[in-house]
């Protein structure tokens, strides 16, 4: 039995532990008295000791039973308070990194605000889980292992493809992939559409007359493929010729931007331009070339992606992709209350837009 499968099953008997805990005290009506020894509870409950401990934490939370220090576990003398924990199904969602919440990110929080108001609507519990941590070991199990799953939504989940895998085999509920897709899975994705996207960006600059691109994207491509493939299928449907050497995987650090553009710029047949697969990029881009003493939308010109930098403060004056983040969300929602059944193990884009501004301008 695969490891994340038996945690799931502890949790659920806890719960079950939680809920006979709370009849046994009814019928031995302990209101405001003292609970029994935890050993003597295993007997009567006929579950380990590490399950009603469990157990009892479900009803502490609840504010059924209060622990005393040094005195030990009491029922609350309230009577009306004793209401048996609803087993509530729940809309868990699975996120990359343990330190992440999507709630309070200025790129996620509106992808997940459709789904969290879809929760408060079905009467779901919402739940947000780590699928790993920096080690790669999974701990969705460990963290939250939730019985009573009915929906999954992996939010921007890249990375460890057989874990992602494990964990939706293993709920086999409705699940879909926020921001991201992966066909070797099987579930839906619902992405923005990179593809025509930078297609828009390559179009625009080879209108201003730009022929030497620069496309600045991940460092594992493989993360995000359709960026780099909107690239590459403007420089052939214009009949420019594809230059490995201007397609550059780097991180956002200063040093390794500054490095990257400088070793462009001192070709004897530098770029022109630079399309980025994100604003983040962009907005280093630009600074090093400043630094340099290019003039960004005269000498050469910048392109990101996502349209965040506006937003955040960071650059007034960058040309940029943008797309309706929310409306991934929304189409989340329908997928997951089966509006699209077509979409079925496929990936949904969602229509992007360029938005032009003044750091881009036709070549010098």
């Amino acid at each position: 039995m695969p490891r994340n499968m038996k945690i799931v099953e502890n949790k659920f008997l806890s719960e079950e532990v939680a809920e006979n805990l709370l009849q046994y005290v009814q019928k031995s009506e302990l209101w405001g008295k003292r609970l029994p020894a935890q050993r003597e509870l295993c007997s009567q409950l006929g579950a380990s000791l590490v399950t009603v401990n469990k157990g009892i934490k479900i009803l502490v939370k609840a504010g059924i039973l209060v622990c005393v220090p040094r005195q030990g576990t009491y029922v609350a003398a309230d009577a009306d308070r004793a209401v048996i924990p609803t087993r509530r199904s729940k809309l868990v969602f699975v996120c990359q990194d343990a330190d992440y919440d999507p709630r309070v990110s200025s790129y996620t929080t509106p992808l997940v605000t459709p789904l969290l108001r879809m929760s408060a609507e079905k009467h779901l519990d919402a739940l947000f889980v780590r699928l790993d941590d920096v080690t790669g070991e999974t701990h969705f199990a460990n963290e939250y292992p939730p019985s009573g799953v009915r929906y999954l939504i992996f939010v921007s989940t890249y990375r460890n493809i057989e874990q992602i895998k494990r964990v939706a085999e293993t709920y086999k509920c409705p699940a879909v992939i926020l921001d991201h897709y992966d066909e070797k899975l099987g579930l839906t994705g619902v992405l923005d559409d990179g593809v025509s996207g930078v297609g828009q960006v390559m179009q625009h600059l080879i209108g201003l007359g730009h022929r030497r691109i620069a496309f600045v994207d991940l460092i594992k491509p493989e993360y995000n493929i359709w960026k780099r493939e909107g690239y590459l299928k403007a420089l052939r449907q214009n009949g420019l010729k594809v230059r490995e050497d201007l397609v550059l995987g780097i991180s956002s650090k200063k040093k390794t931007v500054d490095d990257a553009v400088r070793g462009l710029l001192s070709r004897s047949d530098p770029p022109t331009a630079f399309v980025c697969v994100d604003d983040h990029r962009a907005c280093a881009v630009v600074k090093s070339l400043e630094v340099l003493g290019r003039r960004v939308g005269k000498d050469v010109s910048v392109a990101g992606y996502g349209d965040m930098a506006i937003q955040q403060g960071i650059h007034t004056g960058l040309t940029s992709v943008r797309f309706d983040r929310e409306q991934l969300g929304r189409i989340a929602v329908d997928y997951l209350l089966g509006r699209l059944p077509e979409h079925e193990g496929k990936l949904i884009t969602v229509e992007t837009h360029l938005v032009v501004r003044s750091s881009t301008g036709p070549v010098s």
